[in-house]
Parts: C-alpha cells; structure tokens; sequence
C-alpha cells in the first residue's frame, strides 16, 4: 500500500472533521531535498487560516521499517523516540518545519506536514548523501 493511500486513509478514519469544510491552507508544502550525512536539513511547511482547534502533524514513512508509518509531532510535541528531531519556525504564523539534526542514512523516507481539516497533503521525499564513518 502506498504512502499517500495509507494517510489518505488514516485522515478519513480518525478525522471527525474530515467531511468539514477546509479552512486552513498551505502557504509553503514541504519540497522533496537531499541533505549531506550529518548535516542539518529542514522541511519546510506553513499554513494560513488555521483554527484554535487546528493541530499540525508530520508523519514519516520508511518502507524498510518495521513499523513503516510514523507520527513525529503534534504541534510542537515531537515524539521522545525523534531526539534529533524539532519543530521550528513562528508556529503563530502558522510556520511548522521540521528540522532534523545530524541526519543519517536510516532518516531517509518520504516525510507528510499535514491538518486533519485540509483535504490534500505536503509530502517530501529525503535522501540523505554521503558515507557514514563513526570516529570513536
């Protein structure tokens, strides 16, 4: 099943807003980017227009996983198993990029900045470049 399918499918099961008219948009959707090993890389999403009740999530899909489909953050909440991982950029303005810190060759997959209440979705695919050498 593919990416898209399985979001497209998990907003239309746990969003009692998913039939509401949409009134937040994207301002900025997150653009597909390569990043050198250890590098710092943001993905850059904004919004207008959204509402109080509004939450910004990103998700990450690694086929190679186990678990494949991953919630990273909810608002500014990151989930504690993304240390690398923040949300940064003016979140009144609507401005919610995720920003990954060292990245690593096991950070590559497809990346979704998305609202329940905004029908499509910003995807982004990482490709992370360049040789991993750990220097002990």
């Amino acid at each position: 099943m593919s990416f898209i399918r399985v979001l497209t499918l998990f907003h239309v099961v746990i969003s009692p807003t998913a039939t509401a008219a949409a009134r937040a948009t994207y301002r900025v959707r997150p653009e597909s980017t390569a990043v050198l090993i250890n590098r710092t890389v943001s993905l850059r999403c904004a919004f207008d227009g959204l509402s109080a009740k509004d939450q910004v999530n990103w998700y990450w899909y690694n086929p190679r996983s186990a678990a494949k489909l991953y919630h990273i953050s909810s608002g500014l909440n990151v989930a504690p198993e993304f240390p690398r991982y923040l949300i940064a950029g003016n979140q009144k303005k609507g401005e919610f990029h995720l920003k990954i810190q060292n990245a690593l060759p096991e950070d590559e997959g497809n990346y979704r900045c998305s609202v329940f209440s905004v029908r499509d979705a910003g995807d982004a695919k990482l490709t992370v470049v360049g040789k991993y050498m750990l220097i002990v």
